[in-house]
């Protein structure tokens, strides 16, 4: 199917808002394992999550990162603590991606990479974190740039473009192939 690159589009709005809604799966604060991809022969980021406290936004990324084939499993959080207490534990699964809002209640996206540095270190490192935001302020894009794990810094909304830079990121930071890494 093709699409347009606006989002919303009216073809999009059809599509968007006609899909069954399922309170539980699109993030309630709650930690949701989305397995976009279980038949896909192995798509380039393993595992990824998104931390955006706009139940929209989240709905809306989730359906570009399905339909883009890219992300095997996703992981979505409204509060960046509840993310960061997850990245804690012991037994999950190695992250490749953090999508990661700016502008959020509790605990910005700023406050998370300071605490994330701290709490979790060289493992923090070792993720890449995509910026996501709305803001139009330089500042807040020069301020991202000072932390090391964010490279890339993307305004809203997440595109399918924006994943395949990621991955094309991704590829150089490993240094091989992304589908050779996972095998």
């Amino acid at each position: 199917r093709r699409r347009d690159k606006g989002c919303f589009n009216a073809r999009y709005r059809v599509d968007f808002f006609s899909r069954p809604t399922n309170q539980a799966a699109f993030g309630t604060g709650k930690d949701k394992e989305i397995n976009m991809h279980s038949d896909a022969q192995n798509p380039p980021i393993s595992a990824a999550l998104l931390i955006d406290d706009e139940q929209v936004d989240q709905i809306l990324y989730k359906m570009v990162i399905d339909e883009s084939g890219l992300v095997q499993s996703l992981m979505s959080f409204r509060y960046a603590q509840e993310a960061l207490d997850y990245l804690q534990k012991p037994d999950r699964p190695e992250i490749d991606v953090i999508f990661l809002d700016i502008n959020m209640p509790r605990m910005t996206g700023f406050e998370f990479l300071e605490a994330a540095t701290v709490a979790l270190g060289d493992s923090f490192a070792k993720i890449v974190v995509v910026m996501l935001t709305t803001s139009m302020n330089p500042d807040d894009e020069e301020r991202a740039r000072k932390f090391p794990v964010v490279k890339e810094y993307i305004h809203k909304p997440l595109q399918k473009e924006h994943l395949d830079r990621v991955v094309q990121l991704l590829e150089r930071i490993w240094i091989i192939p992304v589908h050779s890494r996972m095998q």
